[in-house]
């Protein structure tokens, strides 16, 4: 039975009655333009409490601008082709939601669909983005215009028309740019070569999806390749990967073709190491990655006829079909080297099909949780089906993955038609999956580790056709960001959004009633308290409380005031003196 959502009237009691944490809406965001390629495809949380989104929006000159909550924020590049040229779009928000800088490319084409964003523990942005020129003839070097207005041309780019690249952006808290490197693919024509330009030349052979910072400050980037990608290291050493399964490739991306990459980066973007995948199957790839104590966990699409394998370091995944499987795999953050790899073997629907979408993976209390959409199942290790759509159509799924094995353990299918989930986050030892259904609206689900009991909450409704893109969790506030996408206006309530002019993207924050945020700040006699985090450092303690963190040899590095009860400062790993509390940032 489809399961309704709950009106925003509902939502507080639908809550209580299952002892839930209450999302209560805050506020909301509109990023639009006149034309039609608005999306809002990443977001995530500084340490600060402010948070980042990636976005993407289209133009035919370059007049044509993009606004934030109604101001414009940038404008695109011209194009000769029939289809808008799309134009990459960072926006740095306050921990309020308004905007503290945007980013914006002023030549050349992004899709933030393909692509990545994270963030350090000193708050710099890391941008994982696939671009080429602007289909506008004289091709100009791709130029991106950084937070404080200077402009950074991507001179090691491929100018060619049509070949598209990978760029890796490093950007400061601040909104500068600190530098830029591009990750070529090269250009030699393709084996099976019938597709546009392709007979000239490989104009599309790197689909970037994942991107990982470790504990270090290391970079992981993943995805699937098509052609050789270039990559450079220390001192300018080169180092070529080779790609594998693309006898069949034509330079029709939406072919199934190619092979994973994972690569191990330092922190200016130098070449360390990749891992060295091998076999026959059809194709495979990353598409979301996580870490958690020193182990990069990553799952991706997979597929090959029954019996072919998928090798990384000796461990060997095998498909039992040849349906859309989900590789899974673990690799140690120091050398790549695997600890598992598995393929979760996909289950047919009532047409014998199945279809796969990867949106989220993360680790909640211990437990790797992995979610999209879906139509068919999934099976566990002994081959028993863990869960199932209920027809032809996309619905939602969360497994949760064994972190000995990869194999499925668990899973759930939400039975909402069409729609699916496209966040994870936790809180207060519930895992909550945040989605859209179409036609109706957002919604966000929380679990128990066993999937039992899911209490459905409705978050927004719309009468257009809404999608929910990535959701996050900001631990210092007590508040999920989530965004979504609409051609009409989103209702909280009695709130409404402002409805966008063709399609517009929207960020969406709701505050926890009863967050750990919300009741340290309202304790104004808490005795101070120091501890280290990854990347931070957490201080709770009375309002106005003076907090001065310090080297071991009395150095001074940061001087701060307690204004509410609780404060994360960002910090490298090393051993601090905060106050005359000894700290360890790990």
């Amino acid at each position: 039975m489809k399961k309704p959502l709950l009106s925003a009237l509902t939502l507080s009691l639908a809550v209580a009655a299952a002892q839930a944490a209450a999302p209560i809406y805050e506020w909301n965001y509109l990023i639009d333009s006149p034309l039609q390629q608005d999306a809002s495809s990443h977001i995530v949380v500084c340490p600060d409490g402010s948070f980042v989104t990636h976005n993407h929006f289209g133009s035919k000159t370059a007049d044509d601008a993009i606004s934030f909550n109604s101001a414009t924020v940038a404008t695109g590049a011209p194009t000769n082709s029939t289809s808008e040229n799309r134009n990459l779009l960072v926006i740095k928000h306050n921990a309020d939601g308004t905007k503290a800088w945007a980013l914006s490319s002023m030549l050349g084409e992004f899709d933030s669909a393909n692509g990545a964003v994270q963030v350090g523990a000193d708050g710099s942005v890391y941008l994982l983005l696939k671009g080429r020129v602007n289909d506008y003839a004289p091709y100009e070097v791709p130029t991106l215009v950084d937070g404080t207005g200077a402009e950074v041309a991507l001179y090691d780019f491929n100018h060619s028309a049509h070949v598209y690249n990978q760029v890796l952006v490093k950007v400061s808290a601040e909104g500068a740019i600190r530098w830029a490197k591009s990750i070529a693919q090269d250009q030699l024509p393709l084996p099976a070569a019938t597709s546009g330009n392709s007979s000239k030349l490989t104009s599309d052979g790197v689909t970037p999806y994942a991107m990982a910072l470790d504990a270090d400050g290391n970079i992981f980037i993943a995805g699937n390749y098509r052609s050789n990608m270039v990559v450079t290291g220390d001192k300018n050493a080169t180092y070529i990967l080779s790609p594998r399964n693309i006898a069949s490739y034509n330079g029709d991306t939406q072919q199934a073709a190619g092979g994973t990459y994972l690569i191990k980066l330092d922190n200016n973007g130098n070449y360390l190491t990749h891992a060295r995948f091998s076999g026959e199957n059809t194709r495979d790839q990353i598409a979301a990655m996580t870490i958690a104590d020193g182990t990069l966990y990553f799952v991706g699409n997979a597929s090959g006829a029954e019996g072919q394998k998928v090798v990384l370091d000796g461990k060997e995944a095998t498909f039992t079909n040849t349906l859309d499987n989900i590789l899974s795999g673990a690799v140690s953050t120091a050398d790549l080297s695997a600890k598992y790899l598995s393929i979760v073997a996909a289950t047919p629907n009532k047409s014998k099909k199945h279809t796969t979408q990867i949106k989220a993976l993360e680790m909640v209390g211990g437990n790797l949780y992995v979610a999209g959409l879906m139509t068919g199942g999934f099976a566990g290790a002994s081959g028993t089906e863990l869960c199932a759509s209920t027809g032809t159509m996309l619905e939602g799924y969360i497994l949760n993955i064994d972190t000995a094995t990869g194999a499925a353990a668990k899973g759930y299918c939400n039975s909402l038609s069409i729609g699916g989930y496209t966040g994870l986050f936790g809180y207060k030892d519930k895992l909550y999956a945040y989605g859209y259904v179409m036609k109706e609206g957002l919604f966000l689900d929380e679990f128990d580790a066993d999937f039992a009991n899911p209490v459905h909450t409705g978050l927004a409704t719309c009468a257009g056709v809404p999608t929910s893109y990535g959701a996050a969790f900001d631990s210092k506030n007590g508040r999920a960001v989530v965004l979504a996408r609409a051609n009409n206006v989103f209702k909280f309530g009695e709130v409404s959004s402002a409805k966008p002019t063709g399609w517009g993207g929207i960020a969406i924050a709701y505050k926890f009633e009863g967050s750990d945020a919300e009741s340290v700040a309202s304790d104004a006699t808490t005795a101070f308290k120091a501890e280290g985090g990854k990347g931070i450092i957490r201080v709770s303690g009375a309002e106005g409380t003076t907090v001065t963190v310090s080297a071991l040899n009395g150095t001074v590095l940061n001087n701060a005031t307690l204004t509410g009860a609780a404060l994360n400062i960002p910090a490298e790993p090393g051993l601090y003196l905060v106050n005359d509390t000894k700290v360890l940032v790990k």
